[in-house]
């Protein structure tokens, strides 16, 4: 076996051994994470939690952005590892989607941050006290 051929192979194992690690972490992450989070959205939507802020609101809309991660994640970024099909979307759609919902995280992480500044730091500002109902 020449080393040209060797190293075919090698590169093929390696290929099928990252999809298969692929594979089982998504099987495991992807209702794991679906689970988890639409638990921790109902809890969040909790009447008895919004009483005075809406703090449990912010961390709904966090599970939200989380789902949509999770979702675009599997089957979209990895949509080859699942299913054996790659979705195509035009003009780079895709990396958009993955970007924006990766950053829509932290941004909402940062205003959930702020949210709680404010009410630390001036209790009596109105600023974000307005309360949201579902």
């Amino acid at each position: 076996m020449t080393n040209s051929a060797y190293l075919t192979n090698y590169i093929a194992y390696l290929n099928n051994a990252s999809n298969a690690l692929t594979y089982y972490f998504l099987m495991i992450i992807i209702p794991t994470g679906i689970l988890g989070n639409l638990i921790s959205f109902y809890i969040y939507t909790r009447p008895s939690l919004n009483r005075k802020t809406n703090t449990g609101f912010l961390y709904a809309g966090l599970c939200v952005v989380n789902l949509l991660s999770i979702l675009n994640y599997g089957f979209i970024t990895h949509s080859n590892a699942l299913f054996n099909y790659t979705v195509t979307m035009p003009c780079g759609l895709a990396n958009y989607l993955r970007r924006t919902v990766f950053n829509a995280i932290s941004w909402m992480q940062v205003l959930i941050s702020f949210d709680r500044l404010m009410a630390v730091l001036y209790p009596r500002l109105k600023l974000m006290k307005n309360k949201v109902g579902f």
